[in-house]
């Protein structure tokens, strides 16, 4: 009797767990008044002065990858009738969003600075801004992306985000539901250039993809191509003539298939090439599920003139945001490892992959931002106040110490 109901118990508990994890027809729900879109009111010198709070205060200091990485789980949970980008992360979290409360507690001072624009709008630009600004190219983006008022506005679902060990035809299942072709999907596997694979989310795992992961480069390509990987008794593919290179099973997968295999070698050879199709995914991503109702073009290029203010800004703070603090290298592995995948980007680090093309928008390095001063957690509606909080603290450590995982 006991091992009957016991299934029935676990689909229970399982629904129990998240009221909008559940079937599609709920997955639908909104709350009253609610729309996935609003009208940002921010001006062109607002954008300008987001931007470089961005370059400062999350790219030089090496966050970029995480940001970037925040920005593509809030967009990809998209299933083809809900999520998308609007911030169901403070509500609703999936296993695949392991490590990203760092992220929004990392922008969250420059979020009180704008209070103009939502979460949504600032992960998604913040994530674009930092690939525009670390070697990658120009990007297009448009803001008006809500933010959810609760679990249920757009609600998500669990499995809607890649596995490191999937292989060619479920890395296909899961995006064409999102409305991606095969070429698209190989360029979107090319944001491996930036971060690195890291124990805590990726179990055992470790390494690198690239010899520069603060740079958006075709590297995870050049290496995919002509590296000598073999496969681990744990899964992990490793170089065998550098064994600090590593690639993800669902990487390899991209070699098997020949036709995912023949957009590789393409943009392995040809760097202009796939920051061409990346730019495209990487825009069609960034609105999946919007459908129109999207403000203009703002201007990705954080070294771009400083332009003519032409209305009043909409910032209500002049404050500077808080400039990161020290940050301790006094950290135990066990506060960190286990939660956190962050960047060991260096600002100086820019190796020159030698089949690239130069091509894209100049500059820097990769992601976070202090805690200091106030910051308010949206989600919880609570306060902290004063220096960098131990949270924040024990969070910026580990971003020094640990290295991101973004995984497409």
């Amino acid at each position: 009797m006991l091992a009957a109901l016991f299934p029935l118990l676990l689909a229970t508990l399982a629904a129990a767990s998240c009221p909008f994890m559940g079937s599609v027809s709920n997955l639908n729900r909104r709350s009253a008044g609610w729309n996935p879109r609003y009208s940002n009111k921010m001006t062109e010198l607002d954008w300008w002065n987001l931007k470089q709070d961005i370059q400062a205060q999350i790219i030089n200091p090496g966050y970029g990858p995480l940001i970037v990485r925040l920005a593509w789980h809030d967009a990809g949970t998209w299933n083809g009738v809900s999520g998308g980008p609007h911030a169901q992360m403070l509500y609703t979290q999936v296993a695949e969003d392991e490590g990203l409360h760092f992220g929004q507690e990392f922008l969250q001072p420059i979020k009180d600075k704008y209070p103009a624009i939502s979460n949504a709008d600032l992960w998604s630009f913040a994530g674009t801004v930092v690939i525009s600004n670390s070697g990658g190219p120009a990007l297009a983006w448009r803001p008006n992306r809500a933010d959810a008022k609760d679990a249920q506005d757009d609600g998500i679902q669990n499995g809607m985000l890649p596995d490191a060990h999937w292989d060619a035809s479920e890395l296909r299942k899961l995006f064409y539901a999102k409305g991606f072709n095969d070429q698209e999907i190989v360029a979107l596997s090319g944001g491996h250039c930036l971060g690195e694979i890291h124990t805590g989310v990726s179990g055992s795992w470790s390494g690198k993809w690239t010899q520069s992961p603060s740079r958006f480069n075709n590297e995870f390509f050049v290496r995919l191509v002509n590296g000598k990987y073999a496969a681990r008794p744990d899964g992990l593919f490793e170089d065998t003539s550098d064994s600090s290179f590593k690639m993800l099973p669902s990487d390899m997968a991209l070699l098997k298939d020949p036709v995912f295999r023949a957009f590789v070698e393409s943009y392995a050879s040809d760097q202009s090439a796939f920051f061409n199709d990346f730019a495209s995914a990487w825009e069609k991503l960034m609105e999946l599920g919007l459908n129109g109702g999207l403000g203009s073009i703002v201007d990705t290029n954080a070294f771009a003139a400083r332009p003519e203010p032409s209305q009043p800004s909409v910032v209500t703070s002049n404050a500077p945001v808080p400039s990161s603090a020290p940050i301790s290298t006094d950290v135990k592995t066990s506060d960190t490892v286990s939660t956190l995948i962050t960047s060991v980007a260096s600002a100086s680090s820019s190796s020159t992959v030698s089949s690239s093309k130069a091509a894209g928008s100049a500059t820097t390095s990769t992601d976070a931002v202090s805690m200091s001063g106030a910051a308010t957690d949206p989600a919880k509606k609570t306060t902290t106040s004063g220096a960098m909080s131990q949270k924040a603290a024990t969070a910026a450590a580990a971003v020094a110490f640990y290295g991101l995982l973004f995984l497409l």
